[in-house]
């Protein structure tokens, strides 16, 4: 399937990630109209890129033996488990957060209140791309995207002061 990435398999990045981060999640699932909760909020990572990787609960059915992961909410974001992603991606550098007793990542960037002039970081430091407050001296990126953002940016070369977690 290719999709491991990180120390395993030299950090390059997945193909579905890029396709997951701007799939369009939440919304009504045509195919099943008569649901009451017909949300589609799965995507199936071997199907990414593809019309229906992003799926309701019955949809979910049409993937057997795929990797389909549940996208989440918190503060009206979107997240998935970490544990869900284990599997087939290195994110031990991307802040986690603990939401209903599962340790959770954040899709995409979220927005940082306004600073008025004065930048407050903690002794954990900041997402190496957007500037973010990190609560871990470990993590270096707030998000999935952000990660896969610094990647793309590094050309794959990894420097000693740049380790975006996946270089190829």
């Amino acid at each position: 399937m290719g999709m491991l990435f990180g120390q395993q398999a030299g950090r390059r990045t997945p193909a579905w990630l890029g396709p997951l981060l701007g799939a369009e999640f939440f919304k009504r699932c045509a195919d099943h109209p008569y649901l009451v909760k017909n949300e589609r909020n799965h995507y199936c990572l071997d199907c990414a890129g593809e019309d229906d990787a992003v799926c309701c609960t019955l949809c979910v059915s049409g993937h057997r033996n795929h990797h389909v992961v549940q996208i989440r909410k918190s503060s009206y974001r979107e997240v998935i488990r970490v544990a869900e992603l284990k599997a087939v991606a290195d994110i031990s550098l991307v802040q986690t957060y603990v939401i209903n007793y599962d340790r959770v990542v954040f899709l995409n960037r979220r927005p940082q209140a306004p600073q008025h002039g004065v930048k407050c970081v903690g002794p954990a430091g900041a997402c190496r791309e957007c500037g973010r407050g990190l609560v871990g001296a470990h993590f270096r990126f707030c998000s999935l995207s952000r990660q896969g953002h610094a990647r793309s940016l590094a050309g794959c070369r990894p420097t000693a002061s740049t380790t975006t977690g996946w270089v190829s």
